[in-house]
């Protein structure tokens, strides 16, 4: 009668089956993040040197100065210096009405002590003479037996520099104004005698139509005087400075115009002097005969 039932009771697992076989592959999962940046590899070698480009065009063409003569110093060296001016200036040659000419004087100083015949700067005629500004460019000379320093030309024009002469002798001046130069003229312009002696010394000795110029005579010689004029022409001095220990301002012939101008220790006229719009060392004014 049991025989006919099913039974209640589970027999044991049996033996696992042999794999069945690999189903289909899966979506893909979403990307990683980026993984850690690699150590620098190693410099690889400098590669062979390229070929030779072609030629740039030509640049534009530099300065030509046909008729300018440029004067640099030698640096460290005044008296090579002043070699170099004074030869620039000697070595000039044909200059005239039609043919002017111009010697730029970079900044320094420049020694004239013993060069040359005399120790001085001998202008010519229409050739100009310029510097680089008052007390930029300075030619400084200290001659022993009295002399002066710059020494005019007719038609010639000295500017833009300083003129000091320091030296001993019974008379010297920074700058000499022959008596024979005609339409000489100085602008913008430092002139300064300061001896260690003599007779007399003169910032300026002569005649010139002088401009925006200062004329100091400092020096131990018995008479010191800005401007000396012993010469039968006319000096003009337009808005200028004239000092000295005796005159600002002497004359022995000739007239003197002074115009706008301060005169520091007084006036001496043999001859016509007359001022306008002058004023004295204290900017008090003076009247008409400069006193």
């Amino acid at each position: 009668m049991l025989s006919g039932l099913r039974s209640r009771w589970t027999g044991t697992t049996g033996a696992t089956g042999p794999a069945g076989p690999t189903g289909p592959q899966g979506f893909s999962g979403p990307p990683g993040g980026p993984g850690a940046t690699g150590a620098t590899g190693a410099t690889g070698a400098t590669g062979a040197t390229g070929a030779t480009g072609a030629t740039g065009a030509t640049g534009a063409a530099g300065l030509n100065y046909v008729r300018t003569i440029v004067v640099s110093p030698v640096p460290g060296d005044t008296v090579a210096s002043g070699n170099a001016l004074w030869n620039a200036i000697n070595g000039i040659t044909g200059a005239s009405a039609t043919n002017p000419y111009l010697v730029k004087i970079e900044p320094g100083t420049y020694e004239i002590t013993g060069i040359g015949t005399h120790g001085a700067v001998f202008m010519k005629d229409y050739v100009d003479i310029e510097g680089s500004g008052q007390n930029v460019t300075t030619i400084h000379g200290a001659p022993t037996n009295g002399g002066d320093i710059v020494l005019s030309a007719s038609y010639a024009e000295l500017r833009d520099l300083t003129v000091i002469n320091e030296g001993t002798g019974d008379v010297i001046s920074a700058i000499g104004v022959y008596a024979a130069s005609t339409a000489f003229a100085i602008s913008n312009v430092t002139a300064i005698t300061n001896s260690q002696g003599g007779l007399f010394e003169e910032a300026l000795s002569g005649v010139a139509v002088v401009k925006d110029s200062t004329f100091i005579a400092k020096g131990l010689a018995n008479e010191a005087d800005g401007i000396y004029c012993n010469e039968d022409k006319t000096l003009y001095l337009l808005r200028s400075v004239a000092q000295g220990k005796s005159y600002a301002l002497r004359t022995s012939s000739g007239d003197a115009y002074i115009v706008d101008s301060q005169l520091i220790g007084g006036v001496d006229f043999a001859g016509p002097g007359v001022c306008v719009g002058a004023y004295d060392g204290s900017f008090a004014a003076l009247n008409t005969s400069c006193q």
